[in-house]
């Protein structure tokens, strides 16, 4: 693993050898940041479900602010504080070793807000719609512009609309999908 574009290109990333790990692919990162190319400089970027980083590292190399990290595996937060360490962007991360709800619930009673919010959990079992529920439930968590981003296997169906979020985008590369949400807003304003 690597980061694959920006000022940290061709840094080479650490990861633990644990079953179920699943880095988002060099292919599915590219795509990824192609889309997001006009939003990346100077944002706020959360990393939810972050497992090594790979994702997080990436939008730093290409000119994000700074990004909050959340993980619960102590093995992949061990291995993402090495990540950071070694790409020299201790300044402009913050690692929560937390459970994802848990952890973002501390983000909003601190008032945090972000630009992008990108949440790779697990294919397999509720995480993913109790996050994309929770960030409906919680849209003062993004700034006017904000975009929820989900990574999710192309076999999943998400909704068009939850809450006050709505699907604006679906980009599949191979077996990974991304799905990105705005809020709804009433002024037309996505």
């Amino acid at each position: 693993m690597r980061i694959i574009s920006g000022r940290l290109r061709g840094r080479k990333l650490t990861a633990p050898a644990l079953k179920g790990l699943r880095p988002t692919s060099d292919m599915a990162r590219e795509a990824l940041f192609n889309i997001l190319r006009e939003h990346i400089v100077g944002c706020r970027f959360l990393d939810v479900c972050a497992g090594v980083g790979t994702v997080g590292l990436e939008a730093l190399s290409r000119g994000a602010e700074n990004v909050v990290f959340i993980e619960r595996d102590a093995a992949c937060v061990a291995a993402l504080k090495k990540n950071i360490a070694r790409c020299n962007c201790e300044r402009q991360a913050t690692v929560m070793h937390s459970d994802a709800l848990l952890a973002l619930k501390r983000l909003m009673k601190a008032g945090e807000r972000f630009d992008i919010v990108f949440a790779d959990p697990p294919y397999e079992g509720q995480l993913t719609m109790k996050l994309l529920q929770w960030f409906s439930d919680n849209a003062d968590l993004l700034t006017e512009r904000g975009l929820v981003i989900i990574q999710h296997s192309v076999r999943q169906s998400l909704p068009v609309e939850c809450g006050l979020l709505r699907l604006t985008k679906r980009h599949c590369v191979g077996e990974t999908a991304f799905s990105f949400y705005a809020v709804n807003r009433s002024d037309g304003m996505a």
